[in-house]
């Protein structure tokens, strides 16, 4: 058995690779478009948990693993958006309590 020396790591070809690919992003992210981007992957996700849980539920899969996962990713991500809300809701509240 022979084990192979670990290559170098070329760290200025990284940074090269990196900055062509963020070149060629040339829209700016928009933190709109960021959080509807995460409501509808939050959808997908409770969608997923319900179809996992009828699949139990029926007996169409046993592994209650499979299902737990799905349902804790979830709940996971709702606490993350409504954490993200709380947050934006009392930086709003915040200016309006600001004197002009």
């Amino acid at each position: 058995m022979s084990i192979e020396p670990i290559a170098a790591i070329n760290v200025d070809e990284i940074a090269r690779e990196v900055s062509a690919s963020t070149a060629t992003n040339t829209e700016t992210p928009n933190f709109s478009d960021w959080l509807v981007g995460q409501g509808v992957e939050l959808n997908e996700q409770l969608n997923s948990v319900d179809v996992e849980i009828r699949k139990f539920a029926t007996g169409e899969t046993t592994n209650i693993h499979q299902v737990l996962l799905t349902v804790e990713k979830a709940k996971l991500s709702f606490e993350l958006v409504t954490q993200i809300r709380n947050k934006a809701l009392e930086g709003y509240q915040e200016i309006l309590r600001m004197q002009v």
